[in-house]
């Protein structure tokens, strides 16, 4: 990658570093399993509907770009909307 940034004379602000992650919904639950005055308790694991990806970029100069998030579903709702909102993006 260097002998690529040397030949086409890139400077800092055009090589970006970027990282894709995946956030699960949360699952929570009060169901247990367990045997009355047991130490050994096991929760009920609920699965997650939906993962929502994002991708985060900077480049070598150290400036961000806003990230991209990919929403599940074909509709988003005005209260989501507001509630993921960068500026600039």
């Amino acid at each position: 990658m260097a002998k690529t940034v040397v030949q086409l004379q890139l400077s800092a602000d055009r090589v970006f570093n970027m990282d894709e992650t995946a956030f699960m919904s949360k699952g929570t639950s009060r169901r247990v399993l367990a045997l009355k005055g047991s130490t050994n308790v096991w929760s009920k694991e609920t699965q997650a509907n939906f993962h929502m990806p994002g991708v985060a970029a900077v480049n070598a100069a150290g400036v961000a770009i806003p990230p991209l998030i990919i929403l599940p579903g074909k509709r988003i709702y005005n209260r989501v909307k507001t509630a993921i909102t960068t500026k600039g993006a």
